[in-house]
Order: structure tokens, then C-alpha cells, then sequence
């Protein structure tokens, strides 16, 4: 473990005014046992005296900063449709209902005639892991979609 240390990593903190940004540090170590780490600050020179949780250490920074600069040259980006799995029961719609059927529906959720749920495959597969999906009674279709 010790030849990847130190690690470049960035945390995110908060700025006087209580807007998030992302500081520069160098993990220095691990501690196991707290799922703690160590820091040194490269802009004082000073090793913190304080652990951080790991879960502080920004893992996603690269995609963070990309969102940040976007934000801040005031940039939109059209976002990338998605796979979404989509849930209704049976009396709702039918089985063939369309893909604009099954959206339109979704949006409408609020209304008890409308009612669709949506999950990312991960929380769909959760979902049937543990064993709250009922098969008999509800559809299911993945739709691309933003």
C-alpha cells in the first residue's frame, strides 16, 4: 500500500460562504481499523492534524471539476440519454404499452392512473434481490432516456 502513497486526492470542503470547493491534498496514509486517512496539505506545507473519513476523499474529482468549469463558464452540455427501467401494474397499462405511452405516464405519476416508477438497473436489480418485485402483477420496460 505504501508504493501508491502519497496519493493526490481532492476534498470537498466549504468556502466561507458555505459553497462547496474542492481542495488539493496528498493522502499520506491509511488507518483500516476507522476508515480514516491521513493528509498533508501541499498549500501550507502542513500535515493535518485532523483524520478524514475516506468518504470525504472525492473520487469521481475528474468528473466533478468537468461539472464545476461547466457550471462556471455558464456551459450547457446536453446530457446523455440513460437506461431507466420502467414499473407499472398490469391494470394500469397493458403489457405493449408504447415507450411515449410508458414516459408520458411516468411524468404523470402524481395522478393514481399514471402511476410508473423508475430505477436505474442497479436499484431495479436490488429491488428483485430482495425480493420485493412482484412479478405477477407489474410490467417492466427499459427506455433510453434523459
Amino acid at each position: 500500500m505504501e508504493s501508491v502513497l502519497p496519493h493526490l486526492v481532492f476534498v470537498e470542503e466549504e468556502d466561507d460562504k458555505g459553497a462547496p470547493i474542492y481542495n488539493k491534498y496528498k493522502l499520506v496514509s491509511i488507518i483500516p481499523e476507522r476508515k480514516s486517512c491521513i493528509l498533508y496539505n501541499p498549500s501550507t506545507g502542513v500535515k493535518e492534524k485532523d483524520e478524514f473519513f475516506l468518504t470525504t476523499i472525492n473520487i469521481d474529482w475528474l468528473d466533478t471539476i468537468w461539472k464545476w468549469y461547466l457550471e462556471c463558464a455558464n456551459i450547457k452540455v446536453k446530457d446523455e440519454p440513460q437506461l431507466y427501467v420502467f414499473v407499472w401494474h398490469f391494470e394500469h397499462m397493458e403489457r405493449d404499452a408504447s415507450d411515449e405511452e410508458i414516459l408520458k405516464a411516468w411524468e404523470l405519476q402524481e395522478h393514481e392512473d399514471y402511476n410508473v416508477s423508475r430505477y436505474t438497473p442497479d436499484e431495479f436489480t436490488a429491488y428483485i434481490n430482495d425480493n420485493m418485485f412482484d412479478d405477477l402483477q407489474y410490467y417492466v420496460r427499459c427506455i433510453k432516456t434523459v
